[in-house]
């Protein structure tokens, strides 16, 4: 399946799958954490959340609604 794969960790090698990801996932988004990962120097989180998604105001967006 093109949408599994494994990660290694303590519990030893475990499979998941992207499949239904999004609709499970609907978590709330702090608004203090979008800002910490725009700041990144880790280019592909720079990348996931862009300075323009940044929001002033404290309201939680979705994972989802970032991801759409």
């Amino acid at each position: 399946d093109k949408l599994q794969f494994n990660i290694n960790h303590y519990a030893g090698q475990v499979t998941y799958t992207a499949e239904s990801w999004m609709d499970k996932n609907r978590g709330y988004l702090l608004p203090d954490l979008a800002l910490l990962m725009s700041t990144s120097d880790l280019p592909l989180l720079e990348a996931l959340f862009p300075m323009d998604q940044k929001k002033e105001d404290k309201k939680a967006s979705t994972v989802f609604a970032t991801f759409r």
